[in-house]
């Protein structure tokens, strides 16, 4: 208990702080730093793998989110079905991404990216769709900034371990990977 109230308190802190030093600096980052902290934050706080991968995976959805809003701003009619088309292509590229990868990154950990990403800039997009590249980029770099905030204020203290097989396997399914992640983070939780 007392491991959670540090984290708790930690994080706190440091994003009270980057809010801080942001105004100051003139950073523009307050939008997003809640949010953007609370992400980095749990990434480093679920016991599934390495940090390595956990991150790499956050980061990948949401790259995949950001080409995905300047591909659907230029190509795409702003209709609800090009919104349609965009999202669902943001999804299976994500899947993509994972059965190429195998199990070294999983797909919780990718949609985890995308929803930060587009938790984080959708709002501006719908504002002015073709300032998508400049309003995009400074989202992504508030969003980066407050991410690895998150994650620095508990990866000192986040669980680090491997994946869980399931009771009756010897190894996860091909393709389960996801199931024994959830699996793992419920036992954790225990």
């Amino acid at each position: 208990m007392r491991a959670r109230v540090v984290v708790g308190v930690g994080l706190a802190a440091a994003v009270a702080l980057l809010i801080m030093v942001g105004d100051w600096l003139d950073l523009e980052v307050e939008p997003v730093v809640l949010f953007g902290a609370c992400t980095g934050a749990v990434a480093a706080l679920v016991p599934v793998g390495s940090a390595a991968a956990r991150l790499s995976g956050l980061f990948a959805g949401a790259s995949v989110a950001w080409v995905g809003y300047v591909l659907r701003a230029s190509l795409l009619p702003d209709v609800a079905a090009g919104h349609a088309v965009a999202a669902a292509s943001i999804v299976l590229v994500c899947l993509g991404i994972t059965v190429v990868a195998r199990r070294r990154m999983q797909l919780w950990m990718l949609l985890f990216g995308v929803a930060a990403y587009v938790g984080a800039y959708e709002r501006t997009y719908d504002e002015a769709p073709p300032e998508v590249l400049s309003t995009s980029l400074s989202t992504a770099t508030a969003l980066v900034l407050s991410v690895g905030l998150g994650w620095l204020a508990v990866a000192w203290s986040a669980p680090e371990a491997p994946p869980r097989v399931p009771k009756g396997h010897r190894h996860p399914p091909d393709g389960d990977d996801d199931v024994v992640a959830l699996d793992s983070i419920l036992e954790t939780n225990r």
